[in-house]
């Protein structure tokens, strides 16, 4: 496989999307729990294992956190050059819709968040006002205003823009997802599959032929691009029709 490796968000099954709620309360029945969903929503609950999956070799997820939870994290930085600055801040700033990925099941669409900073309780303070605070320690420095980090954030996404363009259009690719289209690995047909790993196996037996291997086209790198999402083909017959 070429380029980077990314978790997609499953744009169609965040907290309030719709389907979404169907798509996260699991049937008490197993059968219907992994049948195909009806509607414009994701075709499967791909984080049920299908039937006739050996239970010794899985991890079973038996709990998670709830759509929407909250919670709040103190942020502590220090010593941070200008461009490191901005690019944390970058990240706490991502548009509407795009979200982080954080935790176990990844691929499966568990642990979406979405992270933004509370801007009335950053403070920033630069070397020079740090200084002040030592020459009088009963004084406190002033913080850098808000607009000073805006400006920040502006300036490192004009760099990405002029320089990694590419990088940038595919980070929010994949950070915002694609809605209309379920999100999971390659597989030899549309069913969820017990051996998820045979259209890696038959891939990488096609690879030998020349020209024959493929690999995952780049995520769109803008809005419009004809085909917003990242088609797979089913790699070429194993040699005597296997």
């Amino acid at each position: 496989m070429r380029g980077r490796k990314v978790y997609l968000t499953h744009r169609d099954v965040l907290s309030g999307a719709a389907g979404a709620e169907e798509y996260w309360t699991l049937p008490q029945d197993p059968t219907v729990a992994r049948q195909r969903l009806t509607g414009d929503g994701p075709q499967y609950r791909e984080y049920v294992a299908p039937e006739g999956s050996k239970e010794k070799v899985t991890t079973t997820v038996t709990q998670w956190v709830k759509p929407g939870t909250e919670f709040t994290v103190l942020l502590r930085v220090d010593n941070l050059s200008k461009i490191e600055l901005a690019a944390l801040l970058w990240l706490l700033d991502l548009p509407d819709g795009a979200a982080l990925q954080l935790g176990l099941g990844k691929p499966l669409g568990f642990g979406a968040v979405r992270v933004a900073a509370d801007w009335d309780e950053v403070r920033l303070f630069t070397g020079d006002r740090v200084l002040e605070r030592y020459r009088s320690l009963s004084s406190v420095p002033e913080s850098e205003p808000l607009q000073t980090l805006r400006e920040l954030i502006g300036e490192y996404d004009d760099l990405l823009t002029e320089h990694l363009a590419q990088v940038r259009a595919e980070f929010l690719a994949a950070a915002t997802g694609f809605p209309g289209s379920p999100v999971h690995y390659p597989r030899t047909n549309p069913v969820p599959e017990t051996e998820s790993y045979l259209w890696w196996v038959a891939n990488d037996v096609s690879g030998k032929q020349p020209g024959k291997r493929l690999a995952l086209p780049r995520l769109p790198s803008k809005e419009g691009d004809p085909e917003p999402w990242l088609p797979y083909q089913a790699p070429p017959a194993r040699p005597g029709g296997q």
